[in-house]
């Protein structure tokens, strides 16, 4: 999988709460709006493989099946309301391509 894509992945699980999961709307808005730029900004994004991933970074089964079905609503353009203000600085992309050079 992509490194820029993993270090995304990273700041999904630092941000969100783990024990809840996606319960918060601010906890899901946040996931698909970075999804959503990884997209846009040309990454592809595997959902076998991220929910994979989930799996072996500490979420739970329900967790990963859920940022699986994200993936793959943002896969096929699901029309997703994240709310009007972002939740992500508008550089991130840039910063998780800088991790992800680093590493």
């Amino acid at each position: 999988m992509n490194k820029v894509v993993i270090e995304a992945l990273k700041s999904i699980k630092n941000r969100i709460n783990m024990s809840t999961g996606f319960v918060h709307p601010d906890d899901k808005a946040s996931t698909i709006e970075l999804l959503q730029l990884l997209k846009l900004n040309g990454y592809t994004l595997d959902p076998v493989y991220i929910e994979r991933w989930a799996l072996q970074n500490d979420f739970n089964s329900e967790n990963a099946k859920k940022l699986r079905e994200f993936v793959d609503g943002v896969n096929a353009n699901k029309g997703y309301k994240t709310g009007k203000d972002p939740h992500w600085n508008e550089a991130i992309v840039t910063l998780l391509e800088e991790r992800a050079n680093n590493r």
